[in-house]
């Protein structure tokens, strides 16, 4: 996570040291750069040449669908649907969220401010987001379930109709149709801002005050408009994990107390029948957007460019911020056009927004294959902390459960292991994103020939974008880049 990635991995370094003499897990796991064993652009090359294969492969194999059967998991009555009375689970996994949520908030408030003696950053940044984004993917989106925030508000919703027993739930003013989700990009801006620039993404009492703030708006919020509303169009880890958990192969609906469960191959949530709206679609972009910015911050590239336009630490976050800022409208513009070329190129008629909009979910698993190749070794080796800081999530010495005398092994991963890993899940989300698109542009152009012409266009972005990601995240890893 950029500045608090770099801030926390020392902060591990150090205190690793401190509990261990072994100078060889602090080389294997931190300074070990990994010798390709050929020149890295051989594997760009041959990561843009799979996505091209699999372009052709689609083209040839994927035929148009009949009306009406598409992915969207909203439909009702899809195959493989079932219900389960699950009251209880759902109730006991509220509770301890809430009971997770409160730890967290009273240790960064209340306990020992130091990154790695306190549950509070592991637990939001390692867990919270990183580890949640990705099961969200893997599994389904499990926050629809235990969202803290939508909780406590039904919670304090339910015990002011039990003491005024004659009131009525009421909402005092309308969502305004025309702001749709731009709310939601607003914060997630600034939520990523906080994950990669602010100095404080670290500190627990900053973090503890910064998820307050959070909480206060999101309460008033869904006060003003209502829960559900207010989740859908601006709360941002509700939209983020639902459009992860789209790529997943469960999808959850929550109906009256009961959990309807839909089993369906991975990715297939990602065809929709609705387009999206402009603001979903900057959404999705600012997630991709994002996350690729996060792993510019480790080049040498950035070095440089910080190096010619900062002299010191207040303007390089100026610039910092700035580059952040503009890579998501980098992205749309170069999304929009490309739209724009498939959309000439198959002498479409409809809307630029409305086939945008159509588009922009085969994104999706871009982003998720950059998320989990730029953090799964961070969760994997950072995220041993949350065993000795169970015993004692506010630093104050406690032994709770025996483990704080665990000893991170800092062996877990390797540079060798996050290259391939970031190699196979890279290609793998191209593939998968070319094999949504080609199925989108045949049900929005509407035949064969159509399709494959308006693909060109986005098969050229997408081979360019394998290569860029998987160059952007050879920088720090490997000797040959």
């Amino acid at each position: 996570m950029g500045r608090s990635r770099s801030s926390l991995c020392a902060v591990l370094v150090v205190t690793t040291l401190a509990m261990t003499s072994t100078a060889p897990a602090l080389a294997h796991g931190m300074r070990q750069r990994y010798d390709l064993p050929i020149p890295l652009s051989l594997y760009l090359t041959a990561a843009g040449v799979v996505v091209a294969l699999s372009f052709a492969l689609a083209a040839y194999f994927l035929r148009p669908t009949a009306p009406g059967r598409h992915g969207d998991d909203t439909q009702p009555g899809a195959p493989h649907g079932r219900v389960w009375t699950l009251q209880w689970p759902i109730a006991l996994g509220r509770l301890l969220i809430v009971v997770l949520f409160t730890l967290v908030i009273a240790a960064g408030l209340f306990g020992r401010q130091h990154p790695f003696k306190n549950i509070a950053p592991i637990a939001f940044w390692i867990f919270g987001w990183v580890g949640l984004s990705i099961l969200a993917a893997v599994i389904g989106d499990l926050w629809t379930l235990v969202n803290p925030w939508a909780t406590l508000f039904r919670w304090s919703e339910a015990l002011r109709d039990r003491l005024s027993p004659g009131s009525r739930r009421r909402h005092d003013h309308r969502y305004p149709g025309r702001v749709d989700a731009w709310p939601a990009v607003i914060l997630f801006m600034v939520f990523v801002w906080g994950e990669l620039l602010w100095d404080g993404s670290d500190r627990p009492r900053s973090l503890a005050l910064a998820l307050l703030i959070y909480s206060l708006l999101t309460w008033v919020g869904m006060a003003a408009f209502g829960c559900r509303v207010w989740q859908e169009r601006a709360e941002i880890f509700s939209i983020a994990f639902g459009i992860f958990g789209r790529f997943a192969p469960l999808a959850l609906r929550i109906e009256n107390g009961s959990a309807r469960w839909l089993l369906r191959p991975y990715a297939i949530g990602l065809l929709t029948r609705e387009p999206l709206t402009p603001a979903r679609v900057a959404f999705v972009l600012a997630m991709l957007a994002t996350v690729t910015f996060d792993g510019f911050l480790e080049t040498p590239a950035w070095a440089a460019i910080l190096g010619g336009l900062a002299s010191d630490e207040r303007e390089a976050e100026i610039v910092a911020t700035l580059a952040l800022a503009a890579f998501p409208l980098l992205l749309a513009a170069l999304y929009v056009g490309t739209i724009a070329l498939s959309a000439r190129a198959a002498g479409s008629r409809r809307a630029l927004r409305e086939i945008a909009g159509a588009f922009i979910l085969t994104l999706v698993p871009i982003a998720l294959a950059y998320h989990i190749a730029h953090n799964l070794g961070y969760l994997l080796l950072v995220g041993q902390y949350a065993i000795p800081i169970a015993s004692d999530p506010f630093g104050y010495g406690w032994d709770l459960f025996g483990t704080t005398l665990y000893l991170v092994d800092l062996r877990v991963v390797d540079p060798r292991f996050i290259w391939y890993v970031a190699v196979g899940v890279i290609v793998l989300g191209h593939v998968i994103a070319v094999g949504l698109a080609h199925r989108t542009a045949l049900d929005v152009f509407g035949d064969r020939q159509r399709a494959f012409v308006s693909q060109l266009p986005m098969l050229a972005l997408m081979i360019a974008y394998t290569t860029m990601s998987l160059w952007i995240l050879a920088q720090p890893i490997t000797r040959s880049a």
